[in-house]
């Protein structure tokens, strides 16, 4: 393992929750995968003001998931699904941490559930 590999599964020791997460969950033979991550939970309304306007209208309840990079196949993409605290969340954006370098510590899952329309 690397470095930052090692220093994301000494911060997950600390920090991690239980998630199970699904690449391509539209995929009907989709796998599921029980990873431990770092959640940031936002909860319901809209979503933070550093989030993109454009993918998180209205209101839902929020989530930000870190899941190190060492433990997922490939980038985590808009079409997959994270189950937590009994709730599914689909991934709505996807950023790597750290931003530059040649390898990412972990992918940050920006996720949404539960939304709802403007009445």
């Amino acid at each position: 393992m690397t470095i930052l590999a090692d220093i994301a599964a000494i911060i997950l020791a600390q920090q991690g929750e239980s998630v199970t997460y699904t690449p391509q969950a539209s995929d009907p033979e989709a796998e599921a995968v029980e990873l431990q991550a770092v959640v940031s939970h936002h909860g319901f309304g809209y979503a933070p003001a550093s989030w993109p306007e454009d993918l998180f209208r209205n209101q839902a309840r929020h989530a930000a998931v870190r899941l190190r990079a060492a433990d997922v196949a490939a980038e985590p993409t808009k079409d997959d699904s994270i189950a937590l605290d009994g709730l599914t969340y689909r991934v709505r954006a996807v950023s790597r941490e750290p931003r530059t370098g040649p390898e990412a510590m972990w992918w940050i899952c920006l996720c949404a559930c539960d939304q709802r329309g403007k009445y």
